[in-house]
């Protein structure tokens, strides 16, 4: 393990989700540790003893990966919450959603559909791969071009919701 966390180092700086492969032998380790902390010796005060210290560290470790992991389900941006839920309302089940933030998932997460969190590739590729909404809150050139092209559901000072599947005559 020593090995793989040192030949994807940068990944696992990049990507936390790298490190799951370490999660269950870190746990046999802490768990055996415990054991043995709370097995050694009989004696009542030191036992009671080695039961508190054994709780504090896991309560230790508890409150310091919670503290580590807060922020990572805070949203900064309660705007793509809002517009989430109205495009989780408006669109069919089986949408594919084309939902551009920064290639951040959260507000794909949000819309409650499959897609794609970041145009990487021309639009009428992705629609080809099947995505049938557009769904923004960035008001910028791109979602300017999806409304002169594209059918527009719902569109705001702030979002736009434009149906892929309907281009509009030219």
């Amino acid at each position: 393990m020593i090995l793989y966390v040192v030949v994807f180092a940068e990944g696992n700086v990049t990507h936390d989700y790298y490190q799951i492969p370490l999660i269950p032998i870190l746990a046999v380790f802490i768990a055996k540790g415990i054991v043995y902390l709370i097995s050694q010796d009989r004696r009542l005060f030191r036992r009671i003893f080695c039961f508190l210290l054994a709780f504090s560290l896991m309560g230790l470790m508890f409150g310091l990966s919670w503290r580590e992991v807060r922020e990572l389900f805070k949203i900064n941006n309660p705007k793509i919450v809002e517009v989430g839920e109205i495009a989780d309302n408006i669109l069919p089940e089986d949408a594919k959603v084309i939902a551009p933030y920064g290639g951040d998932t959260a507000f794909l997460y949000q819309i409650n559909r499959q897609g794609w969190a970041k145009v990487y590739i021309p639009i009428s590729d992705i629609i080809k791969l099947g995505a049938t909404h557009y769904v923004t809150v960035n008001m910028n050139s791109e979602a300017a071009d999806m409304i002169r092209d594209y059918k527009t559901i719902v569109s705001t000072e702030e979002y736009v919701i434009v149906d892929l599947t309907q281009k509009k005559a030219l």
